[in-house]
């Protein structure tokens, strides 16, 4: 009986070690991808401010030309990754991944701070 459970605990252990190992390579590439989509969106920010320079204010919907010349990485939404608030705008992406609040998990940055910061929607 002991045996059968040293063989439980040790076939337990091996398939959690080989899980583990197996998804670092995945989080590599969901750690790569979300970096590029952070750097897409800052090079857009010259873009919305040279618009805002036009305008006075923040357009109110994304403009396409901003993304004529750029390949839009694939968890970029178009039809909602940009809001304005008129005198301020946020970007914003759905995180990758199957972390802690993965599916809910997004990434926005502020215009008025110039920061990213992680929030959850539920």
């Amino acid at each position: 009986m002991a045996s059968f459970k040293r063989k439980l605990i040790l076939g337990c252990f091996l398939f959690v070690a080989a899980s583990c190992i197996a998804y670092l390579p995945i989080r590599s590439r969901w750690d790569a991808e979300e970096q590029q989509t952070k750097s897409f969106c800052e090079a857009l920010v010259p873009r919305i401010e040279q618009s805002r320079s036009a305008e006075g204010t923040y357009p109110t919907n994304v403009d396409m030309a901003w993304l004529a010349d750029r390949s839009i990485p694939p968890i970029i939404r178009t039809q909602d990754f940009y809001f304005s608030l008129g005198d301020r705008f946020i970007l914003r992406f759905y995180r990758p991944g199957l972390r802690r609040h993965a599916f809910h998990s997004v990434w926005c940055y502020y215009s008025r701070e110039r920061q990213w910061i992680r929030q959850y929607e539920y």
